[in-house]
């Protein structure tokens, strides 16, 4: 993925999860772990995300993509937490912001009504005051968002030099993430594009079946495995990608 990414090593990174002739167990389990993950706050994903970091550090180091065993869950979450931990702090500070927008507009809507029911012809004050919190939640949309991604465009790397080393400050040493998206920097946005447009595809997908009034109710369900092999894609396309250009790196 020198530049540009092969549709060969397209088709086996789209592939590898069902290349195990036992595919549907290990698969079905962490389907069932994201599935769990939409009622029971983040534990079920720390195992998953541990998983994903195993994934990745196979492939950096080498091997075929390919599903491990579900096995060893005290190293699974070891691992998982740290990965969990990285993402928070990347991620973290652009979630804070669009909720604290959304906070701020709550209290001021909830609140301007009561007071205005006092009188004293302040109801103009209050009306500007709402006007006032809409904008700040629009703006915190805005910078919330511009943050999320801005955490979002290196997160790959930082779990990638977090699996390779297994060293959790590794995932925060920005000029070495800097310098291994810039070596192949086509291939690091050509990567983001396959993702998205993946994901793109079973979002419409989903929407069709949600919509379809049949089988809306299989929708919780069926995003599960879905979100669950996006996971894994992700997880072995960046690593292959973070692999090669660690290779144009000169680096081990």
């Amino acid at each position: 993925m020198t530049g540009q990414i092969e549709v060969s090593s397209l088709k086996d990174v789209f592939r590898f999860p069902f290349r195990r002739p036992d595919w549907p167990v290990p698969f079905l389990i962490g389907s069932a772990l994201v599935f769990a993950g939409f009622w029971i706050p983040l534990v079920p994903w720390i195992f998953v995300a541990g998983y994903l970091v195993w994934i990745m550090r196979r492939v950096i180091e080498g091997e075929a993509p390919s599903l491990p065993d579900w096995r060893d869950w005290g190293a699974l979450a070891r691992d998982g937490l740290k990965a969990t931990g990285i993402g928070l702090v990347y991620l973290l500070p652009g979630i804070l912001v669009y909720l604290a927008g959304i906070a701020f507009y709550l209290l001021v809507s909830v609140v301007a009504p009561f007071a205005a029911e006092g009188g004293g012809g302040e109801e103009g004050w209050f009306l500007l005051l709402v006007m006032f919190a809409m904008v700040v939640f629009l703006l915190s949309l805005f910078l919330g968002t511009l943050l999320f991604f801005v955490g979002l465009v290196p997160l790959p790397v930082a779990m990638a030099e977090f699996a390779a080393s297994g060293d959790f400050a590794a995932a925060f040493r920005l000029r070495r993430l800097w310098e291994v998206i810039r070596v192949d920097g086509w291939g690091y946005f050509v990567a983001w594009v396959v993702l998205f447009g993946l994901g793109a595809i079973a979002y419409v997908a989903m929407m069709l079946v949600y919509y379809s009034g049949v089988f809306c109710c299989l929708a919780p369900l069926a995003m599960a495995p879905v979100a669950f092999y996006l996971w894994l894609v992700g997880a072995a396309l960046f690593g292959q990608m973070c692999r090669e250009s660690v290779g144009l790196l000169g680096g081990a």
